[in-house]
């Protein structure tokens, strides 16, 4: 009998087999519309988020019940013997970054051209919130100088950072989700309805605390409206 020579199975199969599934992840995220850029920026994020969370001298249970309970604001604001909770800066700049991948995780077609336009847009925007983001402090600060009254700016300023570290803890996640996930349309808008409420809760707060702390005239609590 004729003895049927049996094929046997290249060495290099296994590796184009690898390569074939990372090709394979690498085509679902473009078919999914997102670059693959962000995957990278994500993990970042949440690699800063983590160490920021775990490293933070304040716990996260209390700024959560600060969020609801100006005491224990004031009593941050007293235990880290700081002007405006400024440990939690980083969150905010995390807070930032998540904002500006925004467009790119509900796909805005003129920011999904190429690699180098998206990174190019995300700098920019980025850029740009930070801008935003120290010149309202500033003017925040500097309207404190003015009517001698710092000590309200700097709780009103506390207020922000508390509610930037709330918002980079939801946003973060949920970005993933959506970039990666396809879920619920409900979903979506609950996440985003969410994020709504918590910067609406940021603006009413930051009235009530400066109402609470101004020892002069009140008529100046237009300026922080007008750039909060």
């Amino acid at each position: 009998n004729d003895v049927v020579p049996q094929s046997r199975e290249s060495l290099f199969t296994e590796h184009k087999l690898q390569t074939s599934t990372l090709d394979n992840a690498s085509e679902a995220r473009h078919l999914n519309g997102t670059p693959d850029w962000i995957f990278g920026v994500l993990v970042v994020l949440l690699i800063l988020l983590s160490v920021l969370i775990n490293t933070l001298s304040i716990k996260t249970t209390e700024i959560i019940q600060a969020l609801f309970n100006p005491r224990v604001l004031y009593r941050l604001l007293r235990d880290t013997n700081t002007r405006d909770l400024r440990p939690l800066l980083p969150m905010a700049l995390i807070n930032m970054a998540t904002i500006a991948l925004v467009p790119f995780a509900i796909k805005i077609p003129s920011l999904m051209q190429t690699p180098l336009d998206g990174l190019a847009y995300f700098g920019i925007a980025l850029a740009g919130l930070i801008f935003y983001f120290f010149v309202r402090n500033g003017c925040v600060h500097l309207l404190g100088a003015i009517f001698e009254n710092s000590p309200a700016t700097s709780i009103y300023i506390a207020n922000t950072y508390i509610f930037d570290y709330i918002s980079g803890m939801i946003a973060l996640p949920m970005l993933m989700l959506v970039s990666y996930c396809t879920l619920p349309k409900g979903l979506v808008y609950t996440f985003g309805g969410l994020l709504g409420l918590l910067m609406l809760m940021r603006l009413v707060r930051g009235i009530f605390l400066t109402i609470s702390n101004v020892k002069n005239s009140k008529f100046y609590l237009f300026y922080y409206l007008c750039i909060c």
